[in-house]
């Protein structure tokens, strides 16, 4: 099937306070309308005039929730409306450009895949960073899980094509998690044996904008999050006969977590993190040496919060 016959592709866009950044995010998916079906505005509770904007948008649709739910209950609202056969998701505060959803379905029809990873640029105030899937994302079975558990993280959102079917077959986005929800969907899809191919065309950009980003405070909500991604991830890890190296990628997730609670005062978790994992975790990981030498001298705990405690210093003579 050519991609020109007809639209094959619903983007859905979770909205919350997003009246300022959205005109820009939907302006750059018109630039691909061709491919595209209909664009799906989830307002995640109504706090400002979303409402307003998407009326300027004639093939833009408005569902509205009256309460904020999450960004991953929002997809999954919008998910239940798609019936093309590919999907996008991509946050109110992102864009696209040079075609990069001409290019992800290109590729995906042509591999007969579940899932395209195109090229993604994390953009700040001060620079541009990219983020590229691994070759072996296409090749070598549950490349994606091992990368992702292990901290190697690809494409963001806004550069992953979905097919729909597949999606909704693993379950689609976990509303239950405050963070790392892509990474979730990510792990899962591999350990699915979904088909993963790739696409060099055009950019997801990933805004990031202090003023109206998340809080990065690492809550008692967080920290559920991110143990129940490793806790699932395990449960189906567990269930596969060719599991040796996820095995290893999951330790090197529990040491990721380990690290993360140490250096929140959180030591309890960190603990118990750590002994999910065990010192030859860290050897997975790809952390600063002189993190990897405190953590040797002085274990995990001390070597963590003294590694933090000089990146601050350093932060404050600038």
């Amino acid at each position: 099937m050519k991609t020109t016959e007809m639209p094959l592709v619903s983007v859905v866009i979770p909205a919350f306070r997003a009246a300022h950044t959205l005109p820009e995010t939907i302006n750059s998916l018109l630039l691909e309308s061709r491919y595209i079906y209909e664009i799906y505005v989830v307002e995640d509770g109504i706090f400002d005039e979303t409402q307003a904007v998407v009326s300027e948008f004639p093939k833009v649709k408005l569902i509205q929730l009256s309460q904020n739910k999450g960004g991953a209950f929002a997809r999954n609202v919008g998910m239940a409306e798609v019936t093309t056969p590919y999907v996008f998701f991509i946050d109110a505060d992102d864009k696209i450009e040079g075609g990069l959803i001409q290019g992800m379905l290109e590729r995906i029809e042509r591999h007969k895949a579940d899932v395209c990873f195109g090229p993604c640029k994390v953009v700040t105030a001060k620079k541009v960073t990219f983020v590229d899937a691994e070759p072996e994302d296409e090749t070598i079975k549950y490349n994606v899980a091992r990368r992702w558990l292990a901290g190697k993280y690809g494409p963001g959102t806004c550069a992953v094509l979905w097919r729909s079917e597949a999606i909704r077959t693993i379950g689609a986005w976990d509303d239950k998690l405050s963070r790392n929800q892509d990474g979730d969907l990510m792990i899962r899809a591999s350990l699915a044996s979904l088909r993963f191919c790739i696409s060099h065309k055009g950019a997801g950009l990933y805004i990031k904008r202090d003023s109206v980003s998340v809080s990065k405070s690492v809550d008692d909500s967080a920290f559920e999050s991110l143990e129940r991604v490793g806790v699932k991830a395990r449960d189906e890890i567990a269930k596969l006969s060719d599991a040796t190296e996820l095995q290893f990628s999951l330790k090197a997730y529990w040491a990721l977590l380990s690290l993360l609670a140490f250096r929140e005062g959180r030591r309890e978790l960190g603990k118990k993190f750590f002994s999910y994992s065990g010192t030859e975790a860290y050897k997975l990981l790809e952390i600063h040496w002189l993190l990897r030498f405190l953590i040797k001298i002085l274990g995990i705990r001390y070597g963590s919060l003294l590694w933090e405690l000089s990146r601050h210093f350093k932060h404050s003579l600038r």
